[in-house]
């Protein structure tokens, strides 16, 4: 199914900066209280729902919405598709509106790591470590939360720095020694394809290789794999 989007062009009732701020702003929050994001201008904006497609009582509330406006002029208001947004404009709002939508739903993903975090005892959060057959792969496991976090240099060659760790429970400030930025990385997603672990992500950081996943036998999906990750940073 193609991904739906909403093209809306407005014309304020006068042309002042003040006014169609104002509009912009307005038009956003209208948008954000019904779980809907937006990106680009008032000459060309994209509007997405990214759990559903836009349904058409919203779609009548919101042109309700803009004929009240005494400030709105003219607008026009069309479905597309995304592969219908040929100019660099048009994707570029459509960017904006899917930035402004992860930002969003990372958001309520870290409250609700924080709710996991503040349930839970500190024990509970501590990684028991083992080193892969061959020695060159640290293997933690959070067995409470189902994940496993494989770390390794990106040459796959052996690391002493891997063994020390390996002997005994490991902790956010453990791994905070070997990398700093651990907090702050950027994970990939990967996809299930073949032998790639369910839910699994990977991420690199000074000479380090690093995967996120479910252990062997989880059910646990990507967004579910990441909640938890964010839960345990919470925690620790």
């Amino acid at each position: 199914m193609k991904e739906q989007v909403l093209w809306l062009s407005l014309r304020p009732i006068n042309s002042s900066a003040r006014t169609g701020e104002e509009l912009w702003g307005q038009l956003v929050t209208w948008c954000l209280t019904r779980s809907m994001f937006v990106g680009g201008s008032l000459e060309g904006a994209a509007v997405i729902n990214p759990d559903t497609p836009i349904t058409r009582p919203q779609l009548r509330h919101l042109k309700a919405w803009l004929e009240k406006r005494a400030d709105v002029h003219h607008f026009e208001l069309t479905e597309k598709h995304v592969s219908d947004l040929f100019s660099f404009a048009a994707k570029g709002a459509y960017i904006e509106a899917v930035s402004q939508a992860q930002e969003f739903l990372a958001e309520r993903m870290m409250r609700c790591a924080l709710s996991l975090a503040f349930a839970t005892s500190p024990g509970e959060w501590h990684w028991k470590p083992a080193m892969s057959p061959d020695g060159n792969t640290l293997e933690l496991r959070l067995p409470r939360s189902q994940l496993q976090l494989d770390i390794s240099r990106l040459d796959v060659l052996p690391e002493p720095l891997l063994h020390r760790l390996a002997s005994g429970p490991v902790r956010l400030q453990g791994l905070e020694s070997l990398i700093p930025e651990l907090v702050e990385l950027h994970w990939h997603r990967m996809e299930a394809i073949g032998d790639v672990p369910a839910g699994e992500w990977l991420a690199q950081s000074r000479g380090w290789s690093l995967s996120l996943q479910a252990i062997s036998g989880s059910a646990l999906d990507h967004r579910e794999v990441m909640l938890r990750w964010m839960a345990w940073v919470c925690a620790s």
